[in-house]
């Protein structure tokens, strides 16, 4: 017996249904990913620092949301990170210290979006305030790192001796 229209499309409701969540696990999981690379590039891979006021031990590169008002949000990724069009909007943050039980700590934030295309994972750097990608998507974690790494040290660059005023924000990196 001929299957029904019904059943055909039930049966392409499940596949897609399956691509779907392997599309969101592989999503989800690109902060992680990029975030690894970071520390391997970095050389803090498995290194902690402190912040003995707070009493809190923490990785030097971190994950963490943006919410409705720009702020930093400490959780896990998650689906309410996706927006309509399928992109992930996540923070990624950089510490530097005089040493791991020391302060001042400095954490530069980054604003990051992440998208799969022909299946493979996307990213870029992302203004919030003006809702755009300020450079071109990068195709692997291993080359935004290098994006970010290359940013910072130009942001760090910069010698407040010859500006008027050192700018807290440049594009997508804010200092926290």
């Amino acid at each position: 017996m001929e299957s029904t229209a019904h059943e055909k499309l039930t049966e392409l409701w499940k596949i897609q249904q399956k691509r779907i969540e392997q599309w969101k696990i592989t999503l989800l999981s690109a902060p992680k990913k990029l975030k690894e690379s970071l520390e391997n590039s970095l050389g803090v891979s498995g290194l902690k620092c402190e912040d003995f006021l707070q009493d809190k031990v923490f990785d030097y590169v971190q994950i963490a949301g943006i919410d409705n008002r720009g702020k930093t949000v400490w959780q896990d990724p998650n689906g309410n990170w996706i927006n309509d069009s399928g992109v992930l909007y996540f923070c990624i943050l950089i510490t530097f210290d005089h040493g791991p039980s020391t302060l001042p700590k400095g954490t530069y934030r980054f604003s990051c979006k992440s998208k799969i295309d022909a299946e493979k994972t996307m990213y870029a750097f992302w203004d919030r305030e003006a809702n755009e990608v300020k450079e071109d998507w990068s195709s692997s974690s291993e080359e935004f790192a290098e994006k970010i790494i290359q940013s910072l040290e130009s942001y760090l660059r910069i010698d407040p001796m010859n500006l008027s005023a050192t700018p807290r924000k440049i594009g997508f990196i804010t200092e926290i």
